[in-house]
């Protein structure tokens, strides 16, 4: 699990990184990260969803809340305004019974 504190202190501490090593475009970093973990996040998602239904594996499903909050993060920025509004619309990022 990792937390928001400990994100924001890694991505704080990476980018400080990358400005002293010279010429750096932050905002596009925090773009194509924020793109990058709201792929890995939907993609984990489907998969555990798909192991419990397809495959009789319920153990994953625990994790969905957990997978749901990083998505929700990544989520959260504005370049996937209109993502978010997709999942908002169809109920993905809800705590629902499968």
């Amino acid at each position: 699990t990792m937390s928001p504190e400990i994100e924001r202190k890694t991505l704080d501490a990476y980018v400080a990184a990358r400005h002293a090593a010279g010429a750096f475009d932050e905002a596009s970093f925090l773009e194509s990260y924020a793109i990058m973990a709201a792929q890995r996040n939907s993609k984990i998602l489907g998969i555990f969803v798909r192991l419990e239904k397809r495959d009789g594996k319920p153990y994953y499903l625990k994790h969905l809340p957990r997978i749901r909050d990083y998505l929700r993060r990544a989520l959260s920025h504005p370049a996937l305004a209109s993502l978010r509004e997709f999942y908002d619309a169809h109920g993905l990022l809800e705590e629902r019974a499968l």
